[in-house]
């Protein structure tokens, strides 16, 4: 910004810290309401608590707003106690969280279709070029990714971070989704 003051435009350095303040909480925006709508979505579907599925009278899915907004809190809350140290946990978890998503996201691919191989039935039309080779090759790509990350010093973080939180989401998943399938072979409607 002391860049603009020494070319002489006084009110770019006023400007530019306005975009830059606009940009982030149109981001903070975007995240929460991303947030609240996968909160709700997860709670329809029997993987978060049931009471963030409701509805307000307006259609507007309230408690899940708020337990979300009350997550924006606790982070904002971290991020001026801990400075860079939250921020790298926030970040690494998100890169790990990200690379273990898409490498399951291929594998469940391989897996379907193995599946549908193997009941004869044939291959859907819309297709992966090259698969599974290119599957295989896009897992081994992530996963290299993801290893390397253990070895750059302010992405370490995503390890540490990352397993113990993937290890909790995973148990918090086989723990409510077990619930959830019983609840849904009880009540065949809900499907």
């Amino acid at each position: 910004m002391t860049v603009f003051g020494a070319a002489g435009i006084p009110f770019a350095a006023l400007v530019m810290n306005f975009v830059v303040l606009t940009a982030a909480l149109s981001s903070a925006n975007t995240n929460l309401y991303l947030c609240t709508r996968m909160l709700h979505s997860l709670a329809g579907h029997g993987y978060a608590p049931r009471w963030t599925a409701k509805l307000s009278k307006g259609g507007v899915p309230r408690n899940a707003l708020l337990l979300s907004a009350a997550g924006l809190l606790v982070a904002t809350a971290l991020s001026a106690a801990q400075g860079n140290a939250a921020y790298l946990v926030l970040f690494g978890l998100s890169i790990f969280g990200a690379l273990a998503v898409w490498i399951l996201i291929l594998v469940t691919h391989l897996a379907f279709r193995r599946t549908r191989a193997a009941a004869g039935l044939p291959l859907p039309k819309v297709r992966l070029r090259g698969a599974p080779v290119t599957a295989i090759a896009a897992i081994l790509f992530l996963a290299a990714v993801l290893v390397s990350t253990a070895f750059i010093d302010d992405l370490a973080v995503a390890w540490w971070a990352g397993v113990p939180f993937f290890i909790v989401l995973s148990a918090i998943y086989f723990a409510v989704g077990r619930k959830s399938r019983r609840g849904s072979s009880a009540h065949p409607e809900r499907r």
